[in-house]
């Protein structure tokens, strides 16, 4: 079982990846917003998040990049727009993932269970990859 911080201003959305990732046995937080995200992030550990790109207050990718200066958590960048640029900018900002929305879910679990429990780079970050074609 894994923690799991869920960020993503649509509450249908993030309601339904919680409820994903909880059948599966997960324990899964949530938060609306990137500033929100930190701060949470700042008061528990998780072992990977999974965050949209378009968020208020913080936009996602920027919340990536202050992620990964206090930590190495996968971290997967969900995106609306099928746009090659925009998931190279998330990678670049440490993303560990990227893939469109809705993401599929046999993905989705795949990239966790890889994040979480091992195949690792040297660095000890999973390797970045696209989930599939947008």
């Amino acid at each position: 079982m894994a923690r799991i911080l869920v960020v993503d201003d649509n509450a249908p959305v993030r309601w339904q990846l919680a409820a994903i990732l909880e059948s599966e046995g997960h324990q899964v937080e949530q938060a609306s917003n990137g500033l929100q995200a930190l701060s949470k992030f700042g008061t528990s550990s998780y072992d990977a998040v999974v965050m949209d790109v378009y968020l208020p207050l913080l936009n996602g990718l920027e919340a990536c990049r202050r992620l990964r200066q206090r930590s190495r958590v996968p971290i997967l960048v969900l995106s609306t727009t099928p746009d090659p640029t925009l998931e190279q900018n998330a990678f670049a900002y440490g993303a560990t993932g990227f893939t469109c929305k809705p993401p599929n879910v046999k993905g989705l679990l795949s990239w966790l269970t890889r994040a979480v429990t091992g195949r690792q780079q040297p660095n000890g970050a999973p390797s970045g990859q696209c989930m599939g074609a947008c």
